[in-house]
């Protein structure tokens, strides 16, 4: 009798209902599988029936085959999204509208600057993971060869461009490599790339003129080349690894790859902090954890966004590879200026001090192109720099307008 009440107790039971997620990552496997597969485990063992499939993606094919899966209806539950590609998901009604849907005490752990790059008319659309405020990096070796001092890297952008010139006419190599993308070095100089709306460019101005007037002047000098105008991040990466370019700004997770892909780069590799505009901002790529509107467990969908982006979980990550966490009290952690020995360390180290003045730029990739497009043309003389600021202006109200 007794075990018959036990087994109808266990059978009146309510059982946790089976749940499965889906999250999605970019790049991140096969170097971080301990790390990402540890959390999952750890969210499951604390949500009882619920299982994570975690899938992680190659940057090339991502965005195709992240808007396929929403257009027929069977999105992740998290995915992991740069900004541009989550303003295209938010602009295209895809995305969980956090400040909605969220708590307030979820949202509340992250910098206010950063949750700001994840919103639309003043709603936040993504959870900012990991950032990585850019840092200069320099080849002590060419400094030396162009009769510079090594230990004395440019503070402003004014000088280094000034520098490369100089590193270019003794070396015959690039100076520095890539120039800040167009529509990050406008705000760096104090133009808005779009309305408050975001429906419209705001970047036909007078100081736009004079932002990409610099550029101009920077290929007629010789101060870079004609190349400048592709703004090809890979290979100014990879030119600064085989000893081709003098400075590279860049997250400081390239490190690595100088080191294995530059030895002898690597033997005279020198940190400093990102050159300065007048207005002191630093260009910062944000990787974030969005919920798409379709899946069907968006408040736990929520949850694991949130867990994988928290503070204990960033600054463990942190302490893996050199990027920075978007909360605020793991920030603040004094691991970061811990180590000032190593490259890795005084990077760390600079970034913790930049805190506040990054930004990742709330600009869609396809008006990004038309912007780059513009400063291309003006810098290999097809068009004046009014000229080519007027087309674009034009042509990204068309795009907006759709």
């Amino acid at each position: 009798m007794k075990r018959t009440l036990l087994a109808l107790v266990a059978l009146s039971a309510p059982l946790a209902l089976a749940q499965e997620l889906e999250m999605w990552t970019l790049a991140l496997s096969p170097t971080f599988d301990d790390y990402i597969n540890g959390l999952v485990a750890e969210f499951e063992e604390t949500h009882s029936g619920v299982t994570v499939n975690w899938v992680d993606l190659p940057d090339g094919g991502f965005p195709d085959r992240f808007f396929a899966s929403i257009a027929a209806g069977q999105a992740p539950d998290v995915v992991n999204l740069n900004t541009s590609r989550m303003l295209q998901a938010q602009a295209e009604g895809a995305l969980v509208n956090l400040s909605e849907q969220a708590t307030e005490e979820q949202l509340s752990i992250y910098f206010e600057n950063l949750l700001e790059s994840s919103s639309v008319g003043g709603d936040v659309y993504a959870f900012p993971w990991y950032q990585a405020p850019t840092v200069l990096m320099y080849n002590k070796a060419l400094f030396e060869q162009a009769g510079l001092d090594p230990e004395t890297p440019a503070e402003t952008y004014e000088a280094a461009l000034e520098m490369a010139g100089t590193i270019r006419e003794a070396t015959l190599l690039e100076g520095i490599a890539p120039l800040p993308f167009p529509e990050d070095w406008l705000v760096q100089n104090g133009v808005s790339v779009l309305d408050e709306e975001g429906t419209e460019a705001a970047f036909n101005t007078p100081e736009a003129v004079a932002a990409l007037q610099v550029y101009v002047d920077a290929v007629e000098n010789r101060a870079v080349s004609r190349e400048a105008a592709n703004f090809d991040y890979e290979k100014a990466i990879r030119d600064f690894a085989g000893g081709q370019s003098a400075m590279l700004v860049t997250g400081p997770q390239f490190i690595r790859t100088v080191e294995s892909d530059g030895p002898e780069v690597y033997a005279n590799l020198g940190i400093a902090p990102y050159p300065q505009t007048e207005t002191g901002i630093i260009p910062n790529a944000i990787q974030n954890m969005v919920v798409p509107a379709a899946s069907d467990n968006i408040d736990l969908a929520i949850e694991l966004a949130n867990f994988m982006t928290n503070d204990a979980n960033q600054l463990a990550f942190a302490k893996l590879v050199p990027i920075f966490p978007s909360t605020k009290e793991a920030a603040q952690d004094p691991y970061f200026c811990s180590d000032q020995e190593s490259l890795e360390g005084q990077a760390r180290c600079i970034q913790a001090n930049s805190v506040g003045r990054g930004f990742d730029n709330q600009v869609r990739q396809d008006v990004k192109d038309e912007i780059r497009k513009a400063f291309a043309e003006a810098m290999l003389g097809q068009k004046g720099a009014e000229q080519a600021l007027a087309d674009a202006e034009t042509t990204v109200n068309q795009i907006l307008s759709r």
